[in-house]
């Protein structure tokens, strides 16, 4: 390596390619990647922070597809590593996942897609309406297993993160139609009648 400017001017010194950031051939790649992602956080910045228990909400939405997709809610957008999951997602939605991609949001050099927490937002809000059943089964079960686990001897942590969860629970049933859409339950509980 040969120092170009400052006080090392002129000095060459043997760098081990471990300490490389990348061949030299590929550094423009990451300059893009890294505007990019610096004009995500600027764009981010300058809205309006979402509100946490909402973000839980759509967290809960997208698991609720089945797919690796999830709010990283520390910081105002989310790189989601599987685009192809996000596509499927956003077709089951009846969402055109292109619109959702739209700048700032962006795919890196390795296929990693970078989108504001607020369009994960708006698309989990989509899934919600499109496909109720999903998440009230999602929520219903999650909520099951946080109650028999806080049953176990000595273990109350399971029932203070049911607690914490229920606003967020609550909120993803609203997109969900609420109680009225929580079809499969009716449907179980009339099935329950008809034996008993």
């Amino acid at each position: 390596m040969r120092h170009l400017d400052g006080e090392l001017k002129g000095l060459e010194e043997f760098v081990h390619t471990g300490h490389l950031r990348c061949p030299w051939k590929e550094w423009p790649k990451i300059e893009r990647d890294e505007r990019r992602e610096l004009a995500l956080i600027r764009d981010v910045e300058r809205a309006d922070p979402l509100d946490p228990t909402v973000l839980d909400a759509a967290t809960q939405v997208l698991y609720a597809t089945g797919e690796d997709l999830w709010i990283e809610k520390h910081r105002g957008y989310t790189r989601c590593f599987e685009p192809t999951g996000w596509e499927r997602v956003a077709a089951r939605a009846g969402v055109d996942s292109a619109s959702l991609q739209r700048i700032p949001a962006f795919k890196d050099r390795h296929g990693t897609l970078f989108v504001p927490n607020e369009t994960l937002l708006d698309l989990a809000i989509a899934f919600a309406r499109a496909e109720p059943e999903a998440v009230h089964v999602r929520l219903d079960t999650e909520e099951k297993k946080l109650v028999r686990e806080g049953y176990a001897l000595g273990e109350t942590r399971a029932h203070e993160d049911l607690l914490r969860s229920k606003p967020a629970f609550w909120v993803a049933r609203q997109w969900a139609g609420g109680a009225t859409e929580n079809k499969h339950v009716r449907e179980e509980l009339r099935r329950t009648q008809e034996l008993l």
